[in-house]
């Protein structure tokens, strides 16, 4: 029995053990596992704010920990919704408080949750209605890494009737938002598996048995991908190939395993389309905090959302220049139309980099100096639009904002020769 095994394990153990501990009937039952075996631990209890009972089921955690000589750690959290429901907002506050407290060991600690084969069930239908890869149906593992530390989940075959049973002993709390179906977990809970139950009595331990050939499926093709990588050895090189999936599973593997960031759908999207719009077949990568380098474009990350390029440095005439999702082009004009630069400029010494600094310039065509913010609101584009906008430099300094404004030092008079920008 894993429970059985992993408690075993635990008092042979030396690393410093953590419990989440809810004060629900499973944290509850595997608190008194802990006690009941003599396995020394430190309790780790959210106030996530969001239930008026909150404070009595600290007061609870508090009592039980009190009572056993348990150390309590103990956090309120602002859980403010991030546009994928406050459920997963207060997911994430609980996980970076967990990743605070074992930070504070010196060695690696051991993070352990009481997730059941119920729990289990209802994240892997949960990610198969979000469409998710091998990787999110492997849903749970009983064992994981977590930020350089360990996850393990002793209570993951095991039913949630049976905890139960097991624990008739012992008092918890109950939270009364696990009767709102408004919340799609609870929805699972309380109206689609009891369908499935009645139809199918064992689709539990087959579900179960599913998520283990997936799992042992997603092994295989990290060891796989292992071998790819280890075929350099210096681990910030990786290995591109042409086919799609392949680059997708190859990207998501390297983010997985060499960073702490989350290597979302529309992240790795993203780095495939960068990867494959700059026809990349080995690129090299470089890890430092958020930033990536992949074959000397930069990819800046943040929120798993933004990406941002590396400068362009040196310009050519009748050359085509990628910026994010526009195409920059200079072509020399013998009468211009609109804006333009001066014939004489020497292109190698041109750039094309991100906002600079705000500052006041003297716009062609302008009779004040105006700030940089001020041109920018006269532009009628979006928010995003504005944040990519190609601003050229000529030996570090601004002389043009796209093809919208030119500084005057810089432009060609109006109907004479110049260098025009196109931007689309």
């Amino acid at each position: 029995m894993l429970l059985t095994n992993i408690l075993n394990k635990l008092k042979q153990s030396d690393r410093p053990i953590f419990l989440g501990f809810s004060g629900g009937v499973d944290s509850q039952f595997l608190f008194d596992q802990l006690i009941q075996n003599h396995i020394p631990f430190k309790a780790i209890h959210i106030h996530h704010g969001l239930q008026k009972e909150a404070d009595n089921w600290l007061t609870h955690c508090q009592d039980q920990c009190k009572r056993n000589n348990i150390i309590l750690l103990n956090k309120q959290v602002n859980v403010v919704n991030n546009g994928k429901g406050i459920e997963d907002s207060a997911r994430n506050a609980r996980i970076e408080f967990f990743r605070q407290c074992l930070d504070q060991t010196s060695t690696k600690g051991i993070l352990l949750l009481a997730h059941h084969q119920d729990d289990q069930i209802e994240t892997f239908f949960l990610r198969l209605m979000r469409g998710a890869a091998l990787n999110g149906l492997s849903a749970m593992h009983s064992q994981a890494e977590f930020y350089g530390h360990e996850v393990i989940r002793p209570l993951i075959e095991m039913s949630k009737s049976k905890i139960i049973k097991n624990s008739m002993d012992l008092t918890w709390i109950e939270d009364p938002s696990n009767n709102e179906s408004k919340y799609d977990r609870n929805f699972l809970r309380n109206e689609l598996l009891p369908l499935l139950s009645a139809r199918w009595a064992q689709y539990r331990h087959n579900i179960q048995q599913s998520i283990s050939h997936i799992q042992n499926a997603k092994i295989q093709q990290t060891d796989n991908f292992s071998s790819i990588l280890s075929c350099y050895a210096d681990t910030q090189q990786l290995l591109i190939p042409l086919n799609t999936t392949e680059l997708s599973d190859l990207i998501y593997q390297w983010l997985l395993t060499n960073t702490q960031i989350k290597p979302t759908k529309n992240l790795v999207n993203e780095l495939v389309k960068l990867t494959q719009a700059k026809q990349i077949q080995r690129a090299k990568v470089l890890h430092l905090d958020q930033h990536f380098i992949f074959d000397g474009y930069i990819l800046h990350i943040q929120n798993n959302k933004t990406i941002k390029e590396t400068p362009i440095n040196s310009i050519s005439l009748n050359q085509t220049y990628t910026w994010y999702d526009s195409t920059i082009h200079f072509k020399q004009s013998k009468q211009l139309k609109n804006n333009g630069l001066k014939s004489d400029l020497d292109l190698t010494k041109l750039s094309i980099d991100h906002r600079p600094n705000n500052q006041k310039l003297s716009i062609f065509s302008r009779d004040k100096r105006r700030d940089l913010k001020r041109l920018l609101q006269e532009l009628d584009l979006s928010w995003q639009a504005k944040k990519t906008l190609p601003f050229i430099f000529y030996e570090h300094k601004l002389i043009a904002i796209g093809q919208y404004f030119i500084v005057n030092e810089f432009a060609a008079a109006k109907g004479s020769g110049g260098i025009e920008i196109i931007c689309k």
